[in-house]
């Protein structure tokens, strides 16, 4: 065979489990997303059928006590777009900024950045305003005991900003335990407006043979 070939990855998973693809790009702000041919990722998407979409973007951007993010939540919003784009049949999670703490000029202790409460509410609208699933990550750190836990634990490098693998393990954990409460209440819910469809249909029923009956 003569010529060149482009390769996009390989995938040698089996059809059981859950599968995870994870493009990371280091200190992106997500803007590298729309470097990738939308085609492409649509012609991925058909090969492979995802069933979910996580962007978890914006640590970098933040800056102490910023509190103004409405230009990167219109830029998340073009994110989700052109997401949905690529990957029409997938569901997509928006995942809030994760906690971060800065070393202080004054007394050169670290202290909360003071701008992740703000970043987070930004997603968040950002993620309402497209009818997309987001998800606190700062909050289900602060379930932990916050950053500074993250790093007398170990979960997370002395900078105070980055989670390492074993910090990622527990918020994926409860990423995932999140999913399964939310999946497990729209099934409820599911069940619970086709019984009352079903109920609905059998008093037409009802109506209709009493009718009948009243006609005879």
């Amino acid at each position: 065979i003569e010529g060149d070939v482009l390769g996009y990855g390989v995938s040698i998973e089996g059809d059981d489990g859950v599968i995870v693809d994870n493009f990371s790009v280091r200190s992106n702000n997500g803007h590298a997303i729309f470097g990738t041919g939308a085609h492409i990722n649509r012609r991925i998407d058909e090969l492979l059928g995802y069933d979910l979409v996580v962007l978890q973007y914006g640590l970098n951007i933040m800056q102490p006590g910023q509190r103004n993010f409405s230009k990167y939540r219109d830029q998340l919003r073009n994110m989700i777009a052109y997401a949905e784009r690529c990957f029409p049949d997938a569901a997509i999670v928006v995942l809030g900024v994760s906690d971060r703490w800065v070393k202080s000029e004054t007394t050169g202790e670290y202290e909360p950045i003071g701008s992740v409460d703000a970043l987070t509410a930004y997603q968040r609208a950002a993620a309402d305003s497209t009818h997309v699933a987001f998800w606190n990550t700062s909050a289900a750190m602060a379930e932990f005991g916050g950053m500074p836990q993250f790093v007398a634990n170990g979960w997370a490098a002395k900078d105070y900003t980055h989670i390492n693998f074993a910090g990622g393990k527990r918020v994926a954990e409860a990423l995932a335990l999140s999913l399964r409460a939310s999946l497990y209440e729209l099934l409820v819910e599911r069940e619970a407006e086709a019984e009352r469809e079903a109920e609905a249909a059998r008093r037409r029923q009802m109506e209709y043979e009493m009718m009948l009956s009243r006609n005879l």
